[in-house]
């Protein structure tokens, strides 16, 4: 199964030039090299990919890729009514 974290791995790789060995999950942005252009960048993909809002407001460079993959995943269509359900 193709997971929000695999998704984001594929575009730190291909759009951001990351290596690869250097993602994981408690890995920051900004460890990640990502400046905060960068970030924002990031972030307008993931919106395009996923059909998601991401709020600047509560992310930062500072977020783990598990994190921003938690965010991401708690905003997909059926989200809420899969959370509401359990």
């Amino acid at each position: 199964m193709n997971t929000a974290q695999d998704t984001i791995a594929r575009i730190l790789v291909t759009k951001f030039s990351v290596d690869e060995e250097n993602i994981a999950p408690a890995a920051t942005l900004a460890a990640l090299d990502l400046d905060s252009l960068a970030v924002l960048e990031l972030f307008d993909t993931l919106q395009g990919e996923f059909g998601v809002t991401i709020d600047e407001a509560e992310t930062s460079e500072d977020m783990t890729v598990a994190e921003l993959a938690a965010y991401v995943t708690e905003r997909l269509p059926g989200a809420a009514r899969a959370a509401e359900a359990s």
